[in-house]
Parts: structure tokens; sequence; C-alpha cells
């Protein structure tokens, strides 16, 4: 959780180290102590807040630390007779915990993957759209772009320059403003029938 990188920021650092503690703490708490000898199963689910933090904001790694963190806890204290995981001996009572932990981690594993994939998923969608912005706004012919309800959406700076308009005049149709009044209609017409309108 505190370490997935050499670019962390001071916040950063700060907030892993908090949600180590509380987590710790939390199952210091739950799991190691007389007051969670015997205590009811439901009581599993006070960690799972904590686990979901770490899988969102530190991804497979800060899963992997948070559990590690709680298994330890969890493993005191099941070796000494602590925690929900409690049965007729020590050995039980750890396999107990270690049945719960790991279908605990794999299902936040899974969950961060897909948080991780969905991440780089959209930031391979900006860069890329930032690509087709340069190539656009360096290429030395008009470009608009128009959505399936033939409305526009993107102007490149050459269309900028040679119609002396502003971004902001010409959203949604502002392209067939830029159109010479004697072609409008037609323009209009073969624009309306090459996007099926």
């Amino acid at each position: 959780v505190i370490y997935t990188g050499l670019h962390q920021t001071p916040a950063q650092i700060v907030e892993a180290a908090a949600l180590l503690g509380t987590l710790t703490g939390t199952g210091f708490f739950l799991f190691a102590t007389p007051a969670g000898a015997g205590a009811s199963p439901a009581l599993l689910y006070v960690p799972l807040p904590f686990l979901l933090w770490a899988t969102v904001r530190f991804g497979v790694g800060g899963v992997c630390v948070s559990v590690l963190a709680l298994g330890g806890v969890s493993l005191w204290g099941a070796v000494h007779g602590y925690g929900p995981f409690l049965s007729q001996s020590p050995a039980d009572n750890v396999t107990s915990m270690l049945l719960f932990l790991n279908v605990a981690a794999a299902s936040l594993q899974m969950l961060a993957a897909l948080l991780e994939e969905r991440r780089q998923a959209s930031q391979n969608l900006a860069e890329s759209e930032q690509r087709f912005r340069n190539m656009a706004d360096t290429a030395p012919v008009m470009i608009w772009r128009a959505r399936m309800d033939a409305r526009c959406d993107f102007f490149n700076a050459s269309w900028v320059a040679f119609t002396g308009r502003s971004i902001p005049e010409k959203p949604d149709d502002g392209w067939a403003e830029g159109a010479h009044p004697d072609d409008l209609e037609r323009v209009t017409r073969e624009f309306n029938a090459a996007v099926g309108g």
C-alpha cells in the first residue's frame, strides 16, 4: 500500500499509512484480543471497507499489502484463540482464517485488476484523442468531426483559421455557417445524405 512506485506524493504516503494503521488496528481489535474471542462472524465484514479503499486507491499491490497486514494480525489471534476463527484446535482456527482471507483477497485482486484495466483504457483513449487532435491541427486541410446525430464536436485549427470563427461560435451545426450562402443548401443536403439524415 505504501510503496507502489517512486512517484508517490506525500499525500499518498500519508493516506497509505493511515489506511494500513486503521486496518491493522481494526484487525487487531477484532481478531487478536479477548474482545474478539467468540465474536460474531458478522464482524468479518468490518475490515471490508478498508480493503475496498486499498483496492480502489492502490490497486493489486494495495490489496496484497492490506491482506498481508490483516492476515498477520488474524493469524496471531487465531493461534492464540481470539477472533471469530475459533474451533477446537489452533490448526483449524488458522485454516478457517486462511480460507476467509483467500476468498477476500482473490475477489479484491480481481476488482483491482479490472479497475487498473479501466484506468489504462481511459488513459489510452485520452492519449489517442490527443494524438488525433495534434495530427488534425497540423494538417493543411480543414477538418471537422460529426457525431452519429450529425452534430459536429470537433474543428481543427485550419478550419478555425480559415473561417475566422472562435471555438465557442461553432458547436453542433456551426460548420454550416462557414459555408458560402450560395452553396449552403447543396452542402447541407450532401452532408445529411452522407450521415444518413
